[in-house]
């Protein structure tokens, strides 16, 4: 319980930091969207918190996802209290929304295929994006 209450205060505290960093919801997923990691997991902790958007914790799932994968580094275990919140399905059809959409955007991802092949594995994906993932450039 206290570990929880933790990493909500850290959430809303990395929000409230974060905040001053971009003008607007808007603004974000534009970033987020052209490969900004740090702008990924801001968009990402405003879904989960329903701060300027309507709360959606798959949505709040996937951009923090995105941002590891390319990146940022969850030192607060963020990504794991996210993950909670969702079921065994939900988990599943999200990670699969992300390695498709880090197959779909490669630019935007490590030239190493391994690493993209464990970041799969790490956060147990279906694996049947896997040979997609392969063919990363």
């Amino acid at each position: 319980m206290k570990k929880a209450v933790f990493l909500l205060a850290i959430l809303v505290f990395s929000i409230a930091l974060n905040a001053f960093l971009y003008d607007s919801v808007s603004d974000l997923e534009r970033r987020a969207r052209a490969g900004d990691e740090r702008a990924q997991f801001t968009l990402g902790l405003k879904y989960g918190n329903g701060d300027g958007v309507a709360r959606n914790n798959n949505t709040a799932y996937f951009w923090v996802l995105i941002a590891d994968a390319f990146g940022y580094n969850d030192q607060h275990g963020i990504i794991t209290f996210m993950a909670s919140k969702l079921s065994a399905a939900e988990r599943a059809q999200v990670q699969n929304s992300a390695v498709e959409w880090i197959r779909v955007n490669p630019n935007y991802y490590s030239s190493d295929k391994n690493a993209a092949i464990n970041w799969i594995r790490t956060h147990g994906a279906n694996f049947e994006y896997l040979n997609s993932l392969l063919q990363l450039k």
